[in-house]
């Protein structure tokens, strides 16, 4: 018998016959686990590291099991794995955050493909010791993140960090008073760059328009282990705004309806719902060309602005809606009406069923 895959589809199919119960789907756990066990301490210091988590992934790179380690010693243990080939790696906790994660054999973790690092092979009824992690400090990055315009403070603006392949290390936001820290860092370049809602433009560090964008085309932050690289600052402008309301034939207004702006690529560049006075604003938009298209459940035809009625459709043929940053470009209303519906029952041996979903396409094949 084979240890659990990372796909159920491996197993042995079960047949089913509506109506009927299959009985003797039987389970026989077999004996025979092996333990990987271990320390995880401070590389300088020696002492051991509480409530670091240390995951253990199988073969495929799909984790496990996940435990934590022991308080004074920084022990850990994890048990219950099948006969195999497994990989393991740590996760610093936010009470040890200056530390530097790791796969076992010393490689730097943030993030990494921990397939690629030293394999621990376990057998049955014996713990693998000694799969130890003396974490080092990294280094850190701080910052200030303000408003361009008055220089006050922005506070729980994402502070979003990449490394020099793209991949997203950490994340951050800022705090009260605007700054912001990422610590634990291994020595290298990375990129950052900024994500709100408060309705500014976005940055890629250094002040480069990130609306959007990739963030490894900004200017590099170098990082050392034990330093701390300061001054990763954002001065982050307003942008612009789309505003406008949603009624119905009869100038009713209506609420909860989605607003998707685009751009001249139909990139998703904001969204927002109406309010109960059928009202919106999407917000953070830089200068440019936009197409706006309306989404709802309540039954009404959406319309691409302006006045084109969108079944399935796509942003052609709308009205380009131009918009500054800083500024507001108001009246994009919409008017949706009413068309004809299709209605009936869905029923199985035994009556009615509910929950069956029933999808509509046009003609030409397209689902409305």
């Amino acid at each position: 018998m084979s240890p659990c895959a990372p796909t159920l589809t491996t197993g042995t199919p079960v047949a089913i016959t509506n109506g009927t119960t299959r009985s003797g789907v039987d389970f026989a756990l077999a004996s025979g686990a092996g333990v990987i066990a271990g320390t995880v301490t401070d590389g300088l210091t020696g002492l051991g590291l509480l409530n670091v988590q240390v995951s253990v992934s199988n073969a495929a790179g799909v984790v496990v099991k996940s435990v934590t380690s022991a308080a004074n010693t920084g022990a850990y243990a994890v048990r219950g794995l099948a006969p195999g080939t497994y990989y393991a790696r740590t996760i610093v906790s936010p009470a040890t955050p200056y530390y530097t994660d790791e796969a076992y054999g010393n490689v730097p973790c943030a993030p990494c493909t921990v397939t690629t690092t030293s394999p621990i092979t376990v057998t049955a009824n014996t713990t693998t010791s000694s799969i130890d992690f003396a974490l080092s400090s990294g280094g850190s990055i701080t910052g200030l993140v303000t408003d361009a315009a008055t220089t006050n403070p922005l506070a729980s603006v994402d502070v979003h960090l990449f490394n020099a392949t793209g991949n997203l290390v950490k994340t951050t936001f800022s705090g009260s008073i605007g700054t912001f820290r990422l610590d634990g860092l291994p020595t290298g370049a990375y990129y950052a760059r900024t994500g709100n809602n408060a309705g500014y433009l976005d940055e890629v560090y250094d002040n480069i328009s990130c609306a959007p964008c990739v963030a490894t085309s900004g200017t590099p932050v170098t990082v050392t282990a034990n330093q701390t690289t300061a001054n990763v600052s954002f001065s982050l402008s307003p942008g612009g705004i789309i505003s406008g309301r949603v009624t119905t034939a009869s100038a009713a207004p209506l609420a909860g309806v989605g607003i998707t702006v685009y751009d001249g690529n139909h990139s998703i560049m904001g969204s927002a719902a109406t309010s109960v006075d059928g009202t919106y604003a999407v917000n953070g938009l830089p200068t440019g060309v936009y197409y706006a298209k309306t989404s709802n459940t309540q039954g009404y035809l959406n319309r691409l602005y302006e006045t084109v009625t969108c079944l399935a459709c796509g942003l052609i043929g709308g009205t380009p809606i131009s918009v500054t940053a800083g500024s507001t470009t108001a009246n994009v209303n919409f008017t949706l009406g009413t068309d004809g519906a299709i209605a009936g029952t869905v029923t199985g041996p035994s009556g009615p069923l509910a929950g069956v979903e029933v999808q509509v396409y046009s003609g030409n094949g397209q689902f409305l």
